[in-house]
C-alpha cells in the first residue's frame, strides 16, 4: 500500500508551483502599484503553500480573513462556505449584532452558475436576483459592496463578502484579488481530493481484515489506484492505468482509446498486441462512441457494429485484433476514453470496472491540473512566450538529443535596441506593448521545431534544432528585416514605433559542447553586434 506521505508530496509540489506563479504576478504589480506594499510575499507563499494541507476550513478562512484585512485593507469580511445543500456562516470580520442564521442562503442552480463565472471580484448587485432580498440588503447594510468565489471546475466550496477601505480600485486591485481567489480554489480542491483519498485508504484498511478472495482482488486494485496518484503526467498516468486494468482483469488483450483535451484527435494505447497503434480516430467518431456505449454499460463490439451498420471503422479494427468487449471510462471535463479487451468476459469483472471508473476521472483531473499549472509556471505573463526556466530546461534536452544522435544545434540571442528610451519616453505600457507584437513577430519567423524563449527584460532567445551556421544567419537576417520593417502601435502614442534589433549566434557542437558555453558565446556575439552599432548580428567565430 502506498503511504499518503506520496499524496502528500504531490499536493505540496502543486501548490508550491502555484505558489510561484501567483508571487510573481503580486511582485511585478507591487512594483507598478504601491497601494498594495502591505502584501508580505514570504509570508502570502508560505500560506499558499499549506493553506491546502494544515488545519480545518474553518482555520483556512481565518488565515484568509487575516490576508485580506492586512493586505487588502479589508474592514468587513464574510465568507459563507458551502455545506450540502445550502452556503452557511463560517467566517466574519467587522460586523455585530447579528444571528450567524441570517446568512444562511439554500444552493440553486442559479446561484451556482451566476458564482461560478470567474474570479475577479464583482459587485454584491450581481447576486441580487439569485440570493433571499432579506439576506442581500442586511450584507449591504454592513456596508459590503464586493464579493469573490471560490471554485473549481465543477465544485464550489464558498463565497467571500467583503469591503476594502482601498479607493483607487483599479485593474491592479482586481487582478491581486483574482489570482488571491483562484490560489486559494485550488488549495480547497485539492484538499477536497485528499480527503477523497484519505477516505480510499480507510477503506483498504477495512478490506485488510477480510479474509475472501474477491475483497483480496478489491484491496489489489484499491492499492493499484493509490500508485497513480503521484502520476504528473496524464499521458503517462493512462499507459499506466492500462497496465493496471490488464494485470488486475486478467485480460489478454487491451486497448485504451482516449482524447486528452477536446480539440485533438484520439490516440490509442495497446497491450499484448504486436501492433502499437490503431489507426487514430476523430472526435467526430468518439461522440458515436459515447452515445453507442453509454457511461454504465459494457458491450460485445459485434453487436454495436450490428447496431452503427459499421459505419464506426474503429470497430472493425478492434475486432481485427480479436477484442471482443468494449466499455466507457469517463476522464472528466467533457473528455472521455474507452477499454477494449479480450479475455474474461464483463459479467465476471464487472464490478472491478465499476471501481476504476469511479476513480479514473479524479486521477486524469488532478494530472492535467498539474501540467496546467507546470504549464503556467513555463510561461512568461507578458508575452506568452516560454520564459527562462523553460527555455534551459529545453536547452539541455535538446544537447543532449544532439550529443546522442551527432546533430548540430543553433542558438540565437537578440534584444531590442532602444526599448529603454520607449519606456522613457511614453512609459512601460508602451514598452510592454511592443515587447508584445516581437512576440508575435517572432512567433510566426521561426520553424515548427524551434523553441523560442523570452530570456528576460528585452532579451529573446531561439533554439534551433538541426541548425548550422548558415541556418542561423539566414534566420538572423530575415528577422531583422521583419523586425525593422514593422509598425509598432501602443496604447496612448500617436502614429506608429519603429524597432530594431541586435542579435548573435552560436552553434553546438561547432563552437562549444556544452550548454552553458553555448549561452556565453552567443551572449558575446550579441555583445559584439552592439558594440558594432546595434541593428546589427554577429555569428560567433572561433579565434
Amino acid at each position: 500500500m502506498i503511504p499518503l506521505e506520496y499524496v502528500s508530496t504531490v499536493l505540496i509540489g502543486i501548490i508550491t508551483v502555484l505558489s510561484i506563479i501567483i508571487l510573481f504576478l503580486i511582485i511585478r504589480l507591487i512594483t507598478q502599484n504601491n497601494i498594495f506594499k502591505n502584501i508580505d510575499t514570504i509570508e502570502f507563499s508560505t500560506f499558499l503553500r499549506t493553506n491546502s494541507l494544515d488545519g480545518s476550513i474553518q482555520v483556512v478562512a481565518s488565515k484568509v480573513g487575516d490576508f485580506l484585512k492586512e493586505s487588502i485593507l479589508c474592514n468587513k469580511i464574510i465568507f459563507l462556505r458551502k455545506k450540502r445543500g445550502s452556503l452557511e456562516l463560517n467566517y466574519y470580520h467587522g460586523i455585530t449584532r447579528f444571528n450567524r442564521r441570517e446568512f444562511n442562503i439554500n444552493f440553486s442552480k442559479e446561484l451556482d452558475s451566476r458564482l461560478r463565472t470567474d474570479f475577479l471580484p464583482k459587485s454584491i448587485k450581481n447576486l441580487q436576483d439569485v440570493i433571499p432580498e432579506q439576506i442581500y440588503q442586511r450584507i449591504s447594510d454592513f456596508g459590503i459592496d464586493l464579493y469573490f468565489p471560490i471554485y473549481w471546475r465543477d465544485n464550489l466550496y464558498g463565497v467571500y463578502f467583503f469591503k476594502s477601505k482601498i479607493k483607487k480600485q483599479d485593474q491592479a486591485f482586481e487582478f491581486v484579488i483574482a489570482s488571491f481567489a483562484q490560489a486559494l480554489s485550488s488549495a480547497y480542491h485539492i484538499k477536497w481530493h485528499e480527503t477523497k483519498h484519505v477516505d480510499l485508504t480507510d477503506r483498504i484498511d477495512k478490506l485488510v481484515a477480510r479474509s475472501d478472495s474477491e475483497s483480496k482482488l478489491l484491496k489489489q486494485s484499491f492499492t493499484s489506484i493509490l500508485q497513480l496518484v503521484k502520476k504528473r503526467n496524464s499521458e503517462k498516468l493512462l499507459q499506466e492505468f492500462l497496465d493496471i486494468l490488464y494485470n488486475s482483469l486478467n485480460l489478454n488483450k487491451a486497448a485504451l482509446i482516449y482524447t486528452s483535451n477536446k480539440e485533438e484527435q484520439s490516440k490509442v494505447l495497446i497491450k499484448g498486441v504486436d501492433n502499437k497503434y490503431l489507426n487514430l480516430i476523430g472526435n467526430h467518431q468518439i461522440s458515436q462512441l459515447v452515445a453507442l456505449v453509454n457511461k454504465r454499460g459494457t458491450f460485445k463490439i459485434e453487436n454495436l457494429m450490428a447496431r452503427s451498420n459499421s459505419k464506426i471503422e474503429l470497430f472493425k479494427e478492434l475486432t481485427s485484433l480479436n477484442l471482443k468487449y468494449i466499455t466507457h471510462f469517463p476522464l472528466g471535463n467533457g473528455l472521455h476514453s474507452f477499454l477494449a479487451w479480450s479475455g474474461e468476459p464483463f459479467v465476471r469483472i464487472n464490478r472491478k470496472l465499476e471501481f476504476f471508473k469511479e476513480h479514473t476521472g479524479v486521477l486524469f483531473e488532478n494530472a492535467q491540473i498539474f501540467e496546467k499549472m507546470e504549464g503556467l509556471s513555463f510561461t512568461d505573463g507578458l508575452t506568452k512566450l516560454s520564459n527562462q526556466r523553460y527555455f534551459m530546461k529545453r536547452l539541455y534536452e535538446e544537447i543532449d538529443r544532439c550529443s546522442r544522435y551527432k546533430r548540430k544545434l543553433g542558438l540565437v540571442f537578440f534584444d531590442l535596441d532602444a526599448l529603454k528610451k520607449t519606456n522613457d519616453m511614453y512609459g512601460h505600457l508602451a514598452g510592454d506593448d511592443v515587447l508584445s507584437q516581437v512576440a508575435d513577430i517572432l512567433r510566426k519567423s521561426i520553424r515548427a521545431i524551434d523553441i523560442v524563449a523570452r530570456y528576460g527584460g528585452d532579451e529573446f532567445c531561439v533554439i534551433m534544432p538541426e541548425a548550422d551556421e548558415g541556418t542561423c544567419v539566414k534566420f538572423m537576417q530575415r528577422l531583422q528585416k521583419e523586425i525593422t520593417e514593422s509598425n509598432f502601435v501602443a496604447e496612448g502614442v500617436e502614429g506608429h514605433l519603429n524597432c530594431t534589433i541586435s542579435m548573435g549566434a552560436a552553434v553546438y557542437p561547432n563552437h562549444a559542447e556544452d550548454a552553458k558555453k553555448l549561452i556565453y558565446f552567443a551572449d558575446m556575439a550579441l555583445l559584439k553586434a552592439k558594440e558594432g552599432g546595434r541593428d546589427m548580428f554577429w555569428l560567433h567565430q572561433d579565434q
